[in-house]
């Protein structure tokens, strides 16, 4: 099989499940923004159910990958790779609203048990990043960091994201200053 057409349809998949979700999304509309047919799809997706779980999984594959990107980046302080850290999880809802609605669906309750393994995983690969991340920064100091600590990092991050939405309403467009939150929380490790 083509990789890259898989690829191809994965992509093109979370932009109509994002834009529209899964219900309203249709096999054919996906076929037709690629401009090939509905039996293509089929080559690599046994239903449209599973291509919007391989669309969630892409998703979360993508959010990982640019988080290791952040800490990753050797030309950057501890600190200012921590408050990219927090500032990108603002970018979210731009950027990957299939996640994000998924969160949104996970806080409803209504989430699939397949969904909400898709958002342990991210979550777990999540946090080995920025545990490894921060134990390599602490081990200058002679520090560690427990997976207690990094997992309230990780939660309050996400938090964050849907806590600045609401203080944008009641704020009247005010935006949290998430950089003082991030430094706050990495001098109190």
């Amino acid at each position: 099989m083509n990789k890259h057409r898989k690829s191809q349809i994965i992509k093109t998949a979370v932009k109509r499940f994002a834009r529209h979700g899964l219900n309203k999304t249709t096999l054919e509309e996906i076929a037709g923004d690629l401009r090939i047919g509905k039996a293509t799809i089929y080559n690599y997706f046994n239903s449209k159910e599973e291509l919007f779980y391989e669309s969630l999984i892409w998703d979360s594959k993508l959010i990982i990958n640019d988080i290791a990107n952040i800490f990753s980046n050797e030309d950057d302080s501890f600190e200012n790779k921590f408050i990219q850290y927090f500032n990108y999880k603002i970018t979210l809802l731009e950027n990957y609203k299939l996640i994000y609605d998924l969160m949104i669906l996970l806080f409803q309750d209504i989430t699939q048990e397949r969904e909400s393994d898709i958002l342990k995983n991210m979550l777990n690969e999540e946090e080995k990043l920025l545990q490894a991340a921060l134990n390599k920064e602490l081990k200058k100091i002679k520090k560690s960091v427990g997976i207690k600590s990094v997992r309230n990092i990780v939660l309050t991050s996400w938090g964050l994201i849907f806590s600045n939405q609401l203080n944008m309403i009641k704020e009247e467009g005010k935006v949290l200053r998430l950089d003082e939150i991030a430094l706050n929380m990495f001098n109190n490790l």
